[in-house]
Order: C-alpha cells, then sequence, then structure tokens
C-alpha cells in the first residue's frame, strides 16, 4: 500500500509499505540418500571401457543403467548410514521467508528545474534462511566430546539443518538532487547512508551460521552492506550544430552538431572486514575463530608490498576462549568508478535513423582493489592482492575498456546493433 500527499505547490510526500513472501530457497533438502544416490562406473585404465557392478562393459548404445533401489525400512531409519558422512536434515517447523519493506519520501520543486528529494527507507526480513549445523561443538576445548551427536551416535560430521529461520534488516537515508533537462544539460545526484543487518549474507545455499559458542556473534553487518554510496550521472547537448548557440549553419555544424556527453561517476566506502585466528586450539568443531583485538584498527592504505591494515591490532586468542574482535565492523577498499559516453543519433529517413556512440568503461582506468587478506595464519594477512571484478564490461574493478557501437532504428522501433569493444 502507498500513499501521496502534497502539502504545498511545490513539496509531495509519499510512503509506502509493502509485504513480499518467497519459497523454499534451494534445492539442498534433496540431496541426501536415498532421495539422491549417486551410481559411478570407473574403468580399469584409461584405454578401458568402464565396467558396471556385474564386471561387464557399459557403453552408450546400452544406454544408462537403471538406477538402485534403496529400500526404506517402515521406521524410517537407514541401517547402513555412514556416521562419517555429512547430512542435510530439513527443519519441520520450517515458515517461508518473508520482507517487509517501507518507504517515506519528501519530494520538492527548488526551482530554475532543480527537485530535490529525500528518504528514508528499510525493510525488516523474517524467517531468513539459514544453514544450521545440528552437530557443531558447543564446548570450547571439549573437541569432538562437544558435539551433540557424538556421545550418542558416535557422529563427528556436520549435521545441517536446513531452513533455520533468522532475521535481517536494511535501513537507508537516501538525498537526491534532479535538474531536468535545460539548456542542453540533464543531471542526477545521489547519495545513501545505509547499514544491512543479518545472521547471515547469503541464502541457505552457501550461508552459514560461523559461531555457535556465542550465536549472537552471527547477527552482523551484511558481507556485502556499504555505509557510503554516491553516485552522479549527467547528460549534456554540446552547443553545435542548427539550433544550438554555435555553428548553427554551415557543414561544419552539420558535422559536429547532434553529440551528446554522458557519465557515470559511483564512489562508495568498502566492505565489510571479519579479521580471523586459527581455531585449532579453540577445538571447537564446526566454529570459527575470531582474533583478539589489542589496539584500535588503523588503515594504513598500503597495497602492493604495505599492509592495507596495521597487522598488530590483532593476535592469535590464548586459551580456548572465543576472540573478542567483531564480525564485520571494520571496512576495506572503497570503489571509485566513471563510465563516460560519446554519442549521436543521425536522422536518416522519417522510419530510419542511425545512432553512433563511444563508450568507455572504467574512463580513467582507476583500480578497484579487493579486500585485504584477513586471516591471521595467511602468508598475505592485511595485504590486498588483487582487485574486485573481472571483465571489460564496466564491472568494478576492471581495467578500462572502450566499445564502438553503432545501432540503426527502423521503423522507430527495431533496433539493429554492432559492436567492437577493446579491452586488455
Amino acid at each position: 500500500m502507498g500513499f501521496a500527499y502534497r502539502s504545498t505547490s511545490a513539496i509531495v510526500v509519499r510512503g509506502g509499505f509493502g509485504m513480499s513472501h518467497t519459497p523454499w530457497q534451494g534445492l539442498g533438502y534433496a540431496y541426501n540418500y536415498p532421495v539422491q544416490t549417486n551410481i559411478t562406473f570407473s574403468p580399469l585404465n584409461s584405454y578401458n571401457p568402464a565396467l558396471n557392478d556385474s564386471g561387464v562393459p557399459e557403453t552408450m548404445a546400452q544406454g544408462f543403467p537403471a538406477a538402485t533401489t534403496v529400500p526404506i525400512p517402515t521406521d524410517g531409519i537407514l541401517p547402513n548410514a555412514a556416521i562419517n558422512s555429512t547430512w542435510n536434515v530439513v527443519n519441520t517447523n520450517y515458515k517461508d521467508p518473508y520482507v517487509m519493506s517501507y518507504n517515506l519520501t519528501i519530494e520538492q520543486n527548488l526551482g530554475m528545474n532543480w527537485v530535490g528529494t529525500m528518504s528514508y527507507l528499510g525493510n525488516e526480513g523474517r524467517q531468513i534462511p539459514a544453514s544450521y549445523n545440528l552437530n557443531a561443538g558447543l564446548i570450547p576445548g571439549a573437541g569432538a566430546s562437544g558435539q551433540p551427536e557424538y556421545a550418542t551416535f558416535g557422529r563427528t560430521a556436520a549435521t545441517n539443518l536446513l531452513g533455520y529461520g533468522t532475521t535481517s534488516n536494511y535501513n537507508a537515508l537516501q538525498l537526491r538532487l534532479d535538474h531536468r533537462s535545460s539548456h542542453g544539460v540533464a543531471w542526477t545526484s545521489s547519495f545513501a547512508w545505509q547499514k544491512a543487518m543479518g545472521w547471515v549474507s547469503n541464502s541457505v545455499s552457501d550461508g552459514g551460521i560461523g559461531y555457535y559458542i556465542d550465536l549472537r556473534r552471527n547477527y552482523s553487518p551484511a558481507s556485502y552492506t556499504s555505509a557510503l554510496t554516491y553516485a552522479q550521472s549527467f547528460i549534456y547537448d554540446l552547443p553545435f550544430g542548427p539550433g544550438q548557440a554555435w555553428l548553427q549553419n554551415g557543414w561544419a555544424g552539420k558535422l559536429i552538431g547532434g553529440w551528446k556527453v554522458a557519465g557515470i561517476l559511483h564512489v562508495q566506502t568498502g566492505t565489510p572486514l571479519t579479521v580471523l585466528a586459527n581455531a585449532n586450539q579453540l577445538n571447537a568443531p564446526g566454529s570459527s575463530q575470531l582474533a583478539n583485538q589489542v589496539a584500535p584498527f588503523k588503515k594504513l592504505y598500503g597495497i602492493g608490498t604495505k599492509p592495507w591494515f596495521d597487522t598488530t591490532s590483532f593476535t592469535q586468542p590464548s586459551g580456548i576462549a572465543l576472540g573478542d574482535s567483531g564480525v564485520n565492523i571494520y571496512s576495506g577498499p572503497g570503489l571509485f568508478t566513471f563510465d563516460s559516453s560519446v554519442f549521436r543519433t543521425i536522422p536518416i529517413h522519417d522510419s530510419l535513423s542511425f545512432e553512433l556512440r563511444v563508450d568507455a568503461f572504467n574512463a580513467f582506468n582507476h583500480p578497484v582493489f579487493a579486500n585485504p587478506t584477513t586471516s591471521l595464519t595467511s602468508a598475505s594477512y592485511g595485504y590486498v592482492t588483487g582487485t574486485a571484478g573481472t571483465g571489460i564490461n564496466g564491472t568494478a574493478g576492471a581495467p578500462r575498456a572502450l566499445q564502438l557501437a553503432g545501432n540503426p532504428s527502423l521503423l522507430g522501433n527495431i533496433p539493429v546493433t554492432a559492436e567492437a569493444i577493446y579491452g586488455p
């Protein structure tokens, strides 16, 4: 539901609320034996065909053999289930996850074709699925003896409860300034101050609880959150050619007239960091170990041969306690990218036009560095060893790429594109 209220001739207030549901996340529940069984036929060596269970060669001409049928006892307990295998358990109390989203926006006409917008928006997630190891060690230093299934079944492998319901939330203050196209210029500035929190940052397929000794530690800033984001875009009609301020007549105006320049600037702070330590002394299977923080976190901004942050601020915990540092409370390198375009639409006929354009992705060839290594046991601890993103299509971290394109438009709505991309 939503509403819009015009408080004055220049101010509009808008708000809304919505609720979205989603079905089961992933297919992990169907991977267990005997729901899924794997049949493998291996050859004696690289020169012979694979042999089936009877020692007879299998060929594609014979087709795939029938799958093995697994008898399931009436009590549902498989007598030959291997205790050293990882098992998935479906949560019988599972509920579909849902998100409640809300926003409140004030938009004001500032005059001279400028419009300002201020918004508060957020969402609350419920029953967000996570993978929870029912057999994780709950007692520091106890090893296998601290695993709930060890005393009864002798199991030390993980028993993952699928669909363990958690919560999440996102809150943001967003500001926007728009300049409607006038005098050949259209302009949009956007800024967001935001934070996303949750128990996991991904879906049940790859989002798991990592700290069982102090379960509350798992509720932390999401791994993808960035506190501050700024985006700037513009389109500028060059003032040359018919109807413009300069070179309205003559061949020069026709040649360079009609060209437009556009650009998008994207700047944001870095994504979160968690400093991990060696978990051997913690001796709680299934739990990760956090480092102890002994000094304030200090960014050194080193790249390559110099550390990105002061590595002496964290140490390996002594004893069998969980480290005292926080989860995802600090941030890594930020992001800066600028994409630009120069393009012109050339009218050929009432039903035919041709657009010629040159696009430069990451036009300044500015590197976007990945987060530094945050494991105390790594040889590269504290160092940035690569960039974020790959490819030449404007992905963050990719080197500069140039794209030349010609786009004929037939009958006004049938585009045909020819492109040439240059990049490393």
